[in-house]
């Protein structure tokens, strides 16, 4: 059996481009004035549009999954899949799917090493045969991967990839 929830394990293994990406745009300036023997405030600006360009999108992603899994708790046993979501809970099989949307990055669909720090964040929209719908983001379920059939999968390239 194996639970998946949100915890700071979860926030960490998404968040280490966030953490990584916010110690570069605080030390730059002060790391190329110190190897160009300049004034550190000369390079504010371009940590600045570093920050707004690299990071910045990256936190509204993490904070978005946060928002939309919040609480969640997904169980998968025995082809069985379970979805605890706003005190309501949903048991299906995995033929009681109807399809699944995956939602990744370019690099991480063609299986390649992730270039921009959102590169790892995907979510999944799952259909079910009854109409039900559930989104599982990578906050959650790190990577969604159901032994199921390959043309009820979906993969759905784009650059940023709100939920």
């Amino acid at each position: 059996m194996e639970v998946y929830k949100i915890n700071l394990k979860s926030h960490l293994r998404n968040g280490e481009s966030i953490v990584l990406g916010i110690l570069v745009c605080i030390s730059f300036p002060y790391i190329l004035g110190y190897i160009k023997d300049a004034d550190a405030k000369s390079f504010i600006w371009i940590s600045i549009i570093m920050f707004v360009v690299g990071v910045l999108p990256t936190v509204i992603i993490h904070i978005n999954y946060y928002l939309v899994n919040r609480g969640d708790i997904c169980i998968y046993e025995d082809g069985i899949i379970t979805i605890k979501h706003k005190g309501a809970s949903t048991s299906f099989n995995l033929e009681d799917i109807d399809r699944i949307e995956r939602h990744m990055s370019f690099n991480l669909a063609a299986d390649r090493v992730g270039f921009a720090p959102w590169d790892l964040y995907n979510h999944s929209i799952i259909y079910l045969k009854d109409k039900q719908r559930f989104i599982i983001t990578s906050l959650l379920v790190p990577n969604l991967n159901l032994p199921i059939e390959g043309e009820r999968i979906f993969i759905k390239r784009s650059i940023y990839r709100i939920a």
